[in-house]
């Protein structure tokens, strides 16, 4: 364990060794070649110098923080060896051979570090991005061999960062597990009620016109606020747009006990207080409501906090997954449907899904992107996982692709420009997405699904975040692994979730912005509302404290998640009703 932490120690000296000898390097190419060139050239080469600068304070940033990680390591290294010395001795004293689980138990089996090893490959990560965004490109004037020598390097201390906390791999699987568990169960205790009649309702409808992640989405608002309000969540969708027959046609019904209402004309949402009367009360979207729930993403539970914030890094996004779990539940003919195009699919070897939204979207929604921008981060994706079976004297991985488009077109587009990869891919749930007059049916709809439950068991998401396909398989993804936090890439937007909360982000380091520039100052503890990352090593938001909007280094903060006082549903762990587990 400790040698694999001295070994990131070792790698981010050795980044920002080679860093230094880049910059002495462009120095010399400064001195030798422009020395006599013209006035513009030289700001150009200033401009090349000072962002590498500004890559090496990232890097010296990077370091602290692994310097601190690893001392946390030491620390719980010599406890555990203490602690181990201790019972071997009183072993030896009472004539009893202690187990190999006593003597020779791993530090990595405690999830208290976990956190800040997680933070150390979210800024290897955005240090690679702003690499990449300033030194990668066909354009710019350095050298190409330099250029990917670094890139290889940082993606080798990802991995090593990954493989330190692989270590932990079956401890957070285990916690994953029962946490999940857990909140199911009380999810199924909340929908099963024993007496129908008298139970409080929340009541919802699936008939807002939008595409089926966005109905999706707006289900587990309303299952959210059930949860949080102490209600058993009653869904309409008769006459529902994909299947007029209704949800419970395709999906197994959200409660096995409780389905109808007993009041024809129930009380519309005015409030939790202001409801917290009415026996029966609608939800209507959130893009109608006056006064909205406070049970709302990204905030989750405060009695669950602690536990999830030991393994997962975005928890925000693994709650909505739990309701999204709990929804999605294919009745058993449209499992045997799903589980054909897996086999079809094949995840014995790795895939990456990559999801393509155009038609109606472009223009009004999100912005066009090549397949060729979707397919350089899928190659980053290979590349990594090439270095680690490399070290393990593996053969290259055969690279695959699972492609979800509404564009039919796509598929022989991206096989003729990337022959070296096999693209898997539907092109009926291609023809029938794209098509406006066709999009509100039921094969339609089997499409959609069938993409989303794929995308979901991918290795890896590329994908637009504008999408809310791509964001519902994001989080059934959550569901699939302990941490499944950084397994995508989106091209434009962060996660988000319709209704939510000011997304919001602290400062862990000051930044002082460039003069001129578009970035804003950041004071440590300043809590910033965060507009959007560019994927280049920059985010933007507003400074709460200074009321000023702009850029700011993705590095230099934290996730602020909220913490909500929902129900614990106590009486779940003894409930032994008719419902789903």
């Amino acid at each position: 364990m400790l040698r694999r932490g001295q070994r990131v120690f070792i790698v981010i000296g050795i980044l920002l060794s080679a860093l230094n000898i880049f910059i002495t390097w462009k120095s010399c190419v400064t001195s030798s070649e422009f020395s006599n060139a013209e006035q513009s050239q030289q700001t150009h080469v200033d401009v090349i110098l000072e962002q590498l600068q500004l890559q090496q304070d990232e890097y010296k940033s990077v370091l602290h923080l692994a310097d601190d990680v690893i001392s946390r390591l030491k620390r719980e290294a010599a406890t555990t060896t203490t602690t181990t010395t201790s019972q071997t001795r009183l072993s030896t004293s009472t004539e009893t051979i202690p187990t190999t689980t006593e003597t020779q138990r791993p530090a990595s089996h405690n999830l208290a570090h976990d956190p800040y090893i997680r933070k150390l490959l979210n800024d290897a990560h955005e240090l690679q991005a702003t690499f990449r965004a300033r030194f990668g490109s066909s354009s710019n004037e350095s050298d190409p061999y330099y250029v990917q020598w670094m890139i290889d390097q940082q993606s080798a201390f990802i991995n090593n960062i990954e493989e330190i906390r692989d270590q932990n791999l079956e401890v957070r699987r285990e916690a994953a597990t029962k946490l999940q568990d857990l909140v199911q169960k009380r999810i199924n205790y909340l929908q099963n009620p024993k007496v129908c009649r008298s139970n409080r309702k929340l009541i919802c409808a699936i008939h807002k016109k939008c595409g089926f992640g966005c109905q999706l989405h707006h289900l587990s608002y309303c299952m959210m606020t059930a949860y949080g309000t102490g209600r058993t969540m009653i869904l309409i969708s008769k006459l529902w747009l994909y299947n007029p027959g209704g949800w419970e046609e395709i999906f197994e019904p959200l409660s096995s006990t409780c389905t109808q209402t007993y009041n024809s004309k129930p009380q519309i949402w005015r409030g939790e207080l202001e409801s917290a009367d009415e026996l029966e009360v609608f939800l209507p979207a959130v893009d109608k409501l006056q006064r909205a729930p406070r049970f709302a993403p990204l905030g989750i539970p405060e009695d669950l906090a602690d536990d999830l914030h030991q393994f997962h890094g975005s928890p925000g996004v693994w709650w909505v997954g739990q309701f999204i779990k709990y929804i999605f539940r294919p009745r058993p003919w449209l499992r045997k449907e799903l589980e054909g195009y897996e086999e079809t699919v094949d995840y014995s070897t790795p895939i990456v899904g990559v999801h393509v939204r155009r038609s109606d979207k472009i223009g009004k929604e999100a912005s066009f992107h090549a397949i060729d921008e979707y397919m350089k981060h899928v190659d980053d994706w290979f590349d990594r996982y090439d270095q680690q079976r490399n070290s393990q004297q593996q053969e290259p991985t055969r690279r695959r692709v699972y492609l979800a488009t509404d564009d039919p077109t796509l598929l022989p587009i991206a096989k003729a420009k990337f022959p070296h990869y096999t693209f898997v891919s539907f092109v009926h749930f291609s023809i029938s997405a794209g098509s406006l007059f066709h999009r509100y049916s039921t094969d339609s709809l089997r499409g959609v699904i069938a993409d989303i439950h794929l995308l979901s068991k991918c290795n890896y998401l590329v994908c637009t975040f504008s999408s809310q396909v791509c964001r519902v398989a994001y989080e059934l993804m959550q569901t699939l692994h302990p941490d499944a936090s950084n397994y995508f890439h989106s091209l434009d937007d962060v996660y988000y979730c319709g209704g939510q909360t000011a997304h919001e982000q602290i400062a862990v380091l000051d930044h002082d912005p460039k003069p001129g520039s578009q970035e804003i100052e950041l004071r440590v503890g300043d809590v910033v509302v965060l507009s959007g990352n560019h994927w280049d090593g920059y985010s933007k938001g507003k400074n709460r404290r200074t009321k000023k909007t702009g850029l700011y280094p993705s590095y230099k903060v934290n996730e602020k998640i909220p913490l909500l006082k929902y129900p614990t549903y106590p009486e779940a762990d003894s409930y032994k009703g008719e419902g789903n587990t």
